[in-house]
């Protein structure tokens, strides 16, 4: 038996890394669906602000290491959409940021970009912000209480 060496990630069958990644992204975004219907346009404009930031992030530490940007390279995308969605939909606009450049500045991009990262970037993300911001990770809105878009978002919170 003769081992081939190649370059992660290790998919086995006619499907690229494109194609994965455009399918993550799709059902994330029925995700996002259901989040505005029951939190209103401030879910939705938090996974775009994420998407923005770990694009950017990503965009940046590529070209910073003399590679050139591959539009067709989802997986910052995919995490900027997961970060949001894990968090309550009143969180402040700066804990999503942070934990977008933590997914990608810190556990993304120093062990060599996708597929070679030593565990998923938006859990990362996920876990910087529990440890340093957890009375407002853990803080849930209710439903349909009207989440204010920006400025101060509302204390009322279920438990």
């Amino acid at each position: 038996m003769k081992l081939l060496p190649k370059k992660a990630p290790h998919i086995r069958s006619d499907v690229s890394n494109k194609t994965v990644m455009g399918d993550a992204v799709l059902t994330l975004a029925a995700l996002y669906f259901m989040a505005m219907c029951y939190h209103g346009y401030r879910a939705v404009h938090l996974g775009l602000v994420s998407v923005a930031v770990c694009w950017g992030a990503d965009a940046l530490c590529v070209a910073l290491r003399g590679r050139r940007v591959n539009l067709r390279d989802f997986s910052p995308v995919g995490t900027g959409m997961i970060i949001p969605l894990m968090m309550p939909a009143n969180i402040p606009y700066h804990v999503v940021v942070t934990a977008g450049l933590f997914a990608i500045l810190v556990v993304k991009q120093p062990f060599g970009g996708l597929g070679s990262n030593l565990f998923n970037p938006a859990a990362g993300g996920i876990a910087f912000a529990t440890v340093c911001w957890s009375d407002l990770m853990f803080s849930y809105p209710l439903p349909s209480s009207g989440i204010n878009f920006f400025g101060p978002v509302s204390a009322t919170t279920s438990s």
